[in-house]
């Protein structure tokens, strides 16, 4: 019922608005959190577009279902892809654009230069980027499988916040290893709400039936625990201590507009504001931003 009245609440204000003659030109944008909106805000035109935080993904697809139903068209959400792609029984919904790799951090950290830009940043050493980015990617392949896995079969393990570095040990030339034994021990024990144990041995029998191309990847593992593991190996080689704040901090800085625009989110946004003869981007501030050197 409590999420029926906020539902309905978000609703109302965005009919009232249509009201309004400041407010019934903008497009009202539905996101999932205040970090999104942190990013999103400097790649949309603050005064054509209404940027709304409204905590999740059902509630962003859900609000957006409502007002499509109305109908006004000028509303449309952005949710992270999760899982979507990866799953069969998964549809497209009425002006729902999803992240192009498992959520917005992923997306942003597999874009052109920005992985590079930022490592850089925080190491000033030129290394192999892509091949960097890759291994981390592979580490954290296990943990991906076991969410979906978890999801796929309602085992409801604690995933959240999982403190992914101290299953993480480093060797020469950036390999990381993950041990995946004590990640399976720690899963179990943190998760009391769990329908069951999960064993080592099924996960990995569910690896070997995936198919685990990078794009895979890029859908199956989710952009915090790359992060983590980011921030514990560039701490490893550069001896800094380097915050998680930090590092996501500038992951959303270097992720500009230019950087954007190379993304199919992007081109979904363009196509439908063309559609709909709406104004969503600003094109002359955006063309005065640098990308990064």
């Amino acid at each position: 019922m409590r999420r029926y009245i906020r539902l309905q609440d978000v609703v109302n204000d965005f009919r009232l608005s249509q009201n309004h003659p400041l407010e019934a030109h903008k497009v009202w944008v539905f996101v999932e959190g205040d970090n999104d909106v942190r990013l999103w805000k400097k790649l949309f035109h603050g005064e054509n577009v209404k940027l709304n935080a409204v905590n999740g993904n059902l509630y962003v697809r859900d609000i957006v279902k409502s007002i499509n139903r109305i109908p006004y068209e000028n509303a449309f959400g952005i949710v992270d892809a999760d899982f979507s792609r990866l799953q069969t029984h998964s549809g497209v919904e009425q002006n729902i654009f999803y992240t192009d790799c498992h959520d917005v951090e992923m997306m942003a950290i597999f874009t052109g230069r920005v992985f590079e830009h930022v490592t850089f940043d925080c190491w000033q050493k030129k290394i192999n980027y892509v091949a960097q980015r890759n291994e981390i990617l592979q580490s954290i392949t296990f943990i991906g499988v076991t969410r979906k896995y978890s999801l796929d079969k309602n085992v409801h393990l604690e995933l959240s916040d999982f403190p992914v570095h101290i299953c993480c040990d480093f060797g020469g030339n950036g390999h990381i290893m993950f041990d995946a034994k004590k990640f399976v021990q720690v899963a179990n024990k943190r998760s009391p709400q769990k329908t069951r144990d999960i064993r080592l041995e099924e996960i990995e029998d569910e690896i070997k039936q995936m198919t685990m191309s990078q794009d895979n990847l890029k859908e199956l593992c989710n952009g915090h625990d790359f992060a983590k593991v980011w921030r514990k190996w560039l701490q490893h080689e550069s001896n800094k201590n380097i915050s998680l704040e930090h590092l996501e901090s500038l992951l959303f800085m270097a992720f500009n507009f230019h950087e954007f625009c190379l993304t199919n989110l992007y081109k979904d946004l363009e196509n439908w504001a063309n559609a709909h003869r709406y104004t969503i981007f600003d094109m002359v501030k955006s063309a005065q931003i640098v990308p990064c050197p």
